[in-house]
């Protein structure tokens, strides 16, 4: 993967840029003012992408390389883009979503923090 003009690689800037319109978004939803930073179907449209993803990825090489070898690429990138989906799954678990009433946004320097914790006499719907 190349390098842009800062030295970053076009994943690192394309994650950094992601990581700017979910704070974005994150403010607006505390202060909604115009038009929000993203909408639920640029959300939906971000998560078929990532659900779509598939092992079959390229590899660039300058010397001959082992089938093992290629294995192991391809196994390891299969494993990163399961940890990719189950994060997702993780995140919508039912026992999350059914909670949803409970969370609260939090902010910290840089990014706000979503907890999952409940009330004071409330309880998690698991």
């Amino acid at each position: 993967m190349s390098a842009g003009n800062n030295g970053k690689s076009v994943a690192e800037e394309f994650r950094e840029y992601a990581e700017i319109l979910l704070d974005r978004d994150s403010e607006f939803d505390g202060g909604p003012s115009g038009d929000p930073p993203l909408l639920a179907s640029d959300y939906r449209r971000a998560l078929y992408a990532v659900l779509a993803l598939a092992p079959e990825l390229e590899r660039a090489t300058t010397g001959p390389v082992s089938e093992g070898e290629a294995e192991a690429y391809r196994l390891g990138g299969a494993a990163m883009i399961d940890r990719m989906h189950i994060a997702i799954g993780e995140a919508w678990a039912p026992r999350r979503l059914a909670a949803r009433e409970h969370r609260r946004h939090i902010g910290r320097p840089g990014r706000p923090e979503i907890t999952d914790e409940p009330d004071e006499g409330s309880e998690f719907i698991t």
